[in-house]
């Protein structure tokens, strides 16, 4: 068969078909207009059921990218919310701590707004769980360190004597002076022996403990345990507060 003839026949394939549906709608008006509006209305009923909006920036990246797919399971248990973080600059810690002391309460009671503010830290409930933020390693010396204190813990008083723990400390010293590592802690502990003997004999009412630390202690939370830390940078003239916007679920601009 000629190419031109096959042509002829798919080309004229269009026209048949609406020739059809012109003589079906013409000879049913009604039944045409019915399955128009029927069409229409389930296409508006579709569209509000199942239409979203997007106004996520996150929908924007390509969700198979790495970092993306890291983003989405930080947000399965931290939430997917914006922090808000407010930068205060200041001459000193002082007027840093005022300023945001009276915005954080302030924006605390905007809970329609806002959630999670968070400027300060109060040290005291922390310290239950201050273990937790040791690294193995000094969670092992703090095991070591206990250890030697066995022989107190079971009721030996005795070594607590103060001629029976000088003899000991010196003895211990002469065997380790040519180890240094071994040495170090040995010193350590003379030295606190000293400082306290020295402070109790200028004050009796003072104490020092000539022990040292099982587990490493803040200086700064030593000495004011109970002041509540705020979130300043080293050099102390620049301050932070965070919140977390609250999530409107009708609201399309989102947060």
């Amino acid at each position: 068969m000629p190419k031109g003839a096959n042509e002829h026949r798919e080309g004229s394939l269009v026209p048949l078909v609406l020739r059809a549906v012109t003589r079906q709608v013409s000879a049913r008006p009604k039944l045409a207009l019915g399955l128009v509006a029927f069409f229409a209305v389930a296409a508006i009923a579709l569209t509000w059921r199942e239409i979203e909006f997007k106004t996520d920036r996150a929908d924007l990246i390509d969700p198979s990218a790495a970092f993306h797919q890291r983003w989405i399971e930080y947000t399965k248990t931290f939430g997917d919310a914006s922090d808000i973080v407010v930068v205060v600059e200041a001459n000193g810690p002082a007027t840093i701590q005022k300023v945001v002391e009276d915005l954080g309460t302030r924006m605390k009671q905007e809970t329609d707004l806002l959630s999670n503010v968070l400027y300060k830290i109060d040290p005291g409930p922390m310290r239950r769980k201050s273990l937790q933020c040791l690294t193995p390693v000094q969670l092992e010396a703090g095991l070591q360190q206990l250890a030697q204190y066995g022989p107190i813990l079971q009721g030996q008083w005795n070594v607590l004597q103060l001629d029976s723990l000088v003899s000991r400390l010196q003895y211990q010293i002469e065997s380790r002076w040519n180890s240094p590592t071994a040495l170090d802690p040995l010193l350590v502990q003379a030295d606190l022996l000293t400082a306290s003997l020295a402070e109790s004999l200028d004050d009796p009412n003072s104490f020092r403990s000539p022990w040292p630390d099982i587990l490493p202690v803040d200086g700064w939370l030593r000495q004011r345990p109970e002041e509540p830390i705020y979130f300043l940078n080293e050099k102390g003239n620049i301050g932070f507060l965070k919140a977390a916007p609250v999530q409107q679920a009708s609201d399309f601009s989102g947060t």
